[in-house]
């Protein structure tokens, strides 16, 4: 296998196989699946940096006493 540049993923895996443990899971199998039918790594999308939200408005105080308090 290949690490990205930051070495935290992987980039690519060379030869992929299944291993056996003693730990089965309680789902039974619905197929067989071959070694072709297995899609163990897919890359995703980078995600997208958020943009900097900006007020598009301004909360007026809803009663007359808030205003007064405030200033």
């Amino acid at each position: 296998m290949a690490y990205e540049r930051d070495h935290k993923a992987l980039k690519t895996i060379t030869e992929p196989r299944l291993l056996e443990t003693q730990f089965k899971s309680p789902q039974l199998a619905l197929w067989e699946l071959g070694p072709d039918d297995w899609h163990l790594v897919i890359r995703l999308p980078e995600y997208a940096p958020r943009r900097r939200q900006t007020a598009a408005a301004v909360q007026l105080p809803l009663l007359p006493e808030a205003a007064a308090s405030t200033e």
